[in-house]
């Protein structure tokens, strides 16, 4: 009896206690929610940043991409070219575009660089006798960027090199036997593929100068390749990356049958000794199989 009257009498004190508590547990529990999902999201968009970042690196650790880079650039400068030195100082123009599209650590490349004139229906190319373009199989090359041209403008039309056997044999004999006539379309414009030119591996890459379907000229850049192009494309891909929050570090793998990384790469701006000592580990649990 004298327990039941305490407890009727203590009752009510806890009951404003508690009900005082209930908005600080309420608040409590919510903030643990709203971290939880501040996290989640954080790990949402550090992935999809990363996910990003991870195609740029696949793009650019390719020596294709900075062929096509080149070329990009060539166009751009180019066409910045007031339309009267555009047209009448054609050569001059590309040849000032090309330098200024060099890629610094890039292999030796070549250029072979092709003035159209007359309109669509009589149309010729001449070869730029600028110094620093190519002039070997030149009358060919003329030919090649001239039909393609052509073709640009008019499809249907039965100059161009991918009907003609004739021209498949020829593009052999100058790119080597691994080409085929579907590089030399439209599907390939501006896009990098590999040569064998003068019994050198290049990487090669064509596109028009202007509007594509009546331009004023058009080029071929072939740069060369051997097996350290591939270490080259790393290096450049870590010496232009410029978000240091996030970036590539290519290390050797152990045992691999075929490796295109010779030796560590990673941003200049990274302290290599600090981040190789604490990445060597990793590398030797690597194996392939």
């Amino acid at each position: 009896m004298t327990i039941s009257a305490n407890s009727n009498r203590i009752a009510p004190l806890f009951l404003p206690l508690f009900l005082s508590l209930v908005p600080v547990l309420i608040f409590h529990f919510d903030a643990v929610k709203e971290r939880e999902q501040v996290k989640a999201e954080a790990k949402r968009d550090w992935l999809e940043k990363s996910s990003t970042h991870v195609e740029q690196i696949q793009r650019m650790v390719r020596p294709n991409f900075w062929v096509e880079e080149m070329a990009r650039r060539l166009k751009v400068r180019f066409s910045k070219f007031p339309a009267h030195d555009r047209s009448d100082e054609f050569g001059k123009s590309l040849s000032l575009a090309f330098k200024g599209s060099k890629i610094s650590g890039t292999p030796k490349v070549k250029i072979w660089g092709v003035r159209f004139h007359g309109n669509q229906a009589n149309r010729f190319g001449e070869l730029c006798g600028h110094h620093l373009f190519e002039k070997d199989w030149g009358a060919f090359i003329v030919s090649l960027l001239l039909s393609l041209a052509k073709s640009s403008s008019n499809p249907d039309i039965e100059n161009s090199p991918r009907v003609s056997s004739t021209w498949l044999n020829r593009l052999k004999l100058v790119f080597g036997d691994g080409i085929n006539e579907e590089l030399f379309s439209a599907n390939f414009r501006g896009k990098a593929f590999p040569v064998i030119v003068g019994g050198n591996y290049g990487i090669a890459v064509w596109d028009f100068l202007g509007r594509v379907k009546n331009p004023l000229g058009a080029f071929l850049l072939v740069m060369k390749s051997d097996q350290s192009i591939y270490q080259t494309a790393l290096t450049l891909c870590a010496n232009k990356w410029l978000k240091l929050s996030r970036f590539p570090v290519f290390l050797k793998i152990p045992g691999s049958p075929w490796e295109p990384c010779q030796s560590p790469v990673m941003p200049p701006k990274i302290p290599q000794k600090m981040f190789l000592k604490w990445l060597t580990p990793f590398q030797k649990m690597i194996q392939i199989k």
